[in-house]
């Protein structure tokens, strides 16, 4: 990914306008008003899936006369292939970011007029860490601002996960996916102020990143299908018209299992089975 270098200057003042869980490049995008485009999409990816994706579109493009148009949640961004004469999704690339992975499905419309999912591209995510630098080292002067750094790691991971434990809490789920508050929810970077040893500092920082992140994995993809839920219940409701079952597959979107399983807590006429994962009316 290119890496773009700026005055000192530049660098706080970027830093001055960052907001809650936001990233630099969060806060360019904002300050500047950059509109969506291809690149929202590979910004993120791994050079690999980045090319893949692109060389897919192309190709897309070439053959077929289609326009794009975009959707966006908070974890995904699916960019559709429109047929241009009537105006259905031929091809969809879904592109997934989540704390340690990211991930782009290609979905394409069958001759039984479905979406089905051809392929996937994963990336497993590193996380940078930030060593704490001690006295006795040739940097001394850097040692506050890695602290620094380090704590706002944590306070970003921390509210990250209370937007996202919000936004479970105030919706209607089935209990095997609501929100379970437990000793996660406590954590806080105002703790890390207390610590003087530093040894100890990158015990805890290393433990609250941890486990902070493996919790927002585990609820990210639950989270992802209530940011997109209106969409996705209109396109289970328009299967529904002409079916008795809606299939995961049918819906083209990550996470499919757990949209069918909202909308039947959030349906009486349907049911969820377990057994074949799907959706069927009652």
């Amino acid at each position: 990914m290119p890496q773009l270098r700026v005055s000192d200057f530049t660098y706080r003042y970027i830093k001055d306008q960052k907001m809650a869980g936001e990233s630099f490049d969060d806060v360019l995008t904002r300050l500047l008003d950059i509109e969506p485009d291809l690149g929202e999409l590979t910004a993120y990816m791994a050079d690999e899936q980045a090319d893949i994706f692109n060389e897919c579109v192309m190709t897309v493009e070439e053959a077929v006369d289609v326009t794009r148009e975009m959707e966006e949640t908070q974890y995904d961004v699916s960019l559709n292939m429109d047929a241009t004469d009537s105006g259905e999704t031929l091809i969809s690339f879904v592109v997934s970011e989540k704390p340690t992975t990211s991930n782009v499905e290609v979905y394409y419309r069958t001759l039984q007029d479905e979406l089905r999912q051809v392929g996937a591209v994963a990336h497993q995510n590193a996380i940078e860490t930030i060593d704490p630098i001690t006295a006795g080292e040739e940097l001394p002067d850097r040692h506050e601002e890695i602290i620094t750094d380090c704590r706002e790691i944590v306070k970003a991971l921390e509210n990250r996960l209370q937007s996202d434990r919000r936004t479970l809490e105030e919706a209607s789920l089935p209990e095997e996916l609501a929100y379970q508050r437990d000793r996660i929810d406590k954590i806080s970077s105002e703790s890390l102020s207390e610590i003087d040893d530093i040894s100890r500092f990158a015990e805890e920082w290393s433990m609250m990143v941890s486990l902070l992140t493996e919790r927002l994995e585990s609820i990210a993809d639950t989270v992802s299908v209530i940011e997109s839920y209106e969409a996705v219940a209109d396109r289970i409701e328009k299967t529904l018209l002409d079916s008795e079952r809606v299939t995961p597959d049918e819906l083209a979107i990550t996470s499919a299992e757990r949209a069918l399983q909202i909308y039947a807590h959030r349906h009486s006429d349907v049911r969820f089975d377990s057994s074949d994962s799907a959706l069927h009316r009652i």
